[in-house]
């Protein structure tokens, strides 16, 4: 009934004449439709990966033991394979502009939380991670203002799992075998990046989040003609917004080889253990 009044109230000033239909419970905004074309989307997100990976960031290494303090921590709090992505990047971008700064757990948790909230809108298991890093949740508070600070509150990082989702929404609809067959491959997909992160995967920073996904699709499509083309169009896609396409497709090549012989040694690990 509050609801209601208050409603009322708005539309006597006429907030609500042009915005919603009398049916609706809420206000929903016009949808731009440049905004909600996927190849804007995408355009975007290459050209941002571009101006972040491809120089310092992919040239640099942390030390393992940072991937596999971010691997556990992700994996203990449930936290998403984003979040772990992001983490290492977020880690990397602040090792690169303080010029190789010690890196401490603290430091560490700090950049977990941040991108938990970013990717996955949650609240941080502060006291958690407080716990299992030796510090206090203050001085992990200090860090994340640290971080932002140093990054000038830029934590914009596109994740595979971005680009898998890219892909999902501009499939069809339709639930025909094709199209189910390609969300299957997604959520394996999915579940095979877990497995690069849980391990410590190094490809994981080695290359570009856009051509690990389309190595990783590519792979996983070769059993079937059909969804293989489609992965092959989804590259060609991809293609048309990159400056130099005959690079990109070599280092796609390059990480298909790479990282089959990777998913292959890890899962027989994994089924031997």
């Amino acid at each position: 009934a509050t609801k209601m009044m208050f409603t009322d109230e708005l539309e006597s000033f006429g907030i609500f004449s042009n915005c919603a239909n009398e049916d609706d419970d809420y206000v929903h905004a016009a949808k731009d439709s440049k905004l909600c074309l996927d190849t804007d989307i995408l355009q975007t997100m290459l050209a941002t990966e571009d101006e972040l990976c491809y120089h310092d960031l992919l040239s640099s290494e942390l030390p393992s033991i940072v991937h596999q303090t971010v691997a556990k921590l992700c994996l203990w709090l449930n936290y998403s394979t984003s979040v772990c992505w992001m983490s290492n990047v977020i880690i990397k971008r602040y090792y690169l502009a303080k010029t190789q700064a010690e890196l401490d757990l603290a430091l560490i948790c700090a950049c977990v939380s941040l991108c938990a909230k970013y990717q996955d809108s949650t609240e941080p298991q502060y006291e958690y991670l407080a716990m299992h890093c030796q510090t206090t949740v203050d001085q992990i508070h200090v860090r994340e203002i640290h971080v932002l600070e140093t990054l000038s509150w830029d934590l914009c990082v596109y994740t595979p799992s971005d680009y898998l989702s890219l892909i999902y929404n501009s499939m069809s609809a339709d639930e025909d075998e094709t199209s189910c067959t390609m969300k299957n491959l997604m959520n394996v997909a999915n579940e095979r990046l877990l497995l690069l992160y849980q391990t410590g995967s190094l490809l994981l920073s080695t290359y570009p989040s856009s051509i690990l996904t389309l190595s990783l699709l590519l792979i996983l499509s070769f059993s079937s003609e059909h969804t293989e083309q489609i992965i092959l169009n989804q590259i060609k896609m991809f293609l048309k917004h990159k400056k130099s396409p005959q690079q990109y497709k070599d280092q796609v090549l390059r990480c298909v080889l790479s990282l089959n012989v990777e998913l292959v040694n890890k899962q027989k690990y994994l089924c031997d253990t």
